[in-house]
């Protein structure tokens, strides 16, 4: 378990398909790295991904906020389709994943079992930090993704 700070970050909200998700992701971190020049914001980190709906089988669509975590909050004007926000304060619970973003799964099932085995539920959405760049490590097996769960308080 780790503690976090809140971390201030441009935000935009994507929606896709499972299948066209990673595509719709990419146009979404690019559009964020151009709006950090436009709003005098610095980046502070590598891009990352909330997933807010996972969709379901009567709609399979995801709703999914990409982010770039700035210094500040940015002092300019803004596309219509990036606001400012950030990434929430409190306790969590973290795994590096190493391999294809189409395992991604398997860090998320093993994150599920974690809150069961520590009866643990999420505080909120979590959220995917993509720790490599694709274009410098091509290779989908070495590709590392940091996996983020908030945790919600115990009870005393």
């Amino acid at each position: 378990m780790l503690t976090l700070t809140a971390q201030p970050a441009l935000l935009r909200t994507v929606r896709a398909a499972p299948a066209d998700l990673g595509d719709a992701l990419t146009g979404a971190i690019f559009g964020l790295i151009a709006a950090t020049s436009s709003s005098g914001a610095e980046p502070a980190g590598p891009p990352f991904a909330r997933y807010l709906s996972r969709g379901d089988a009567a709609d399979p669509t995801m709703v999914v906020e990409a982010g770039l975590p700035v210094v500040a909050p940015p002092t300019g004007a803004l596309p219509d389709d990036v606001v400012a926000g950030e990434l929430p304060a409190g306790e969590a619970v973290a795994l590096v994943f190493v391999g294809p973003h189409e395992r991604l799964g398997e860090a998320h099932a093993a994150l599920d079992g974690w809150l069961a085995a520590h009866r643990r539920d999420a505080a909120g959405p979590r959220w995917e930090v993509f720790l490599t760049n694709p274009v410098t490590t091509p290779d989908p097996e070495q590709q590392r993704t940091k996996v983020f769960v908030p945790l919600r308080e115990v009870a005393p």
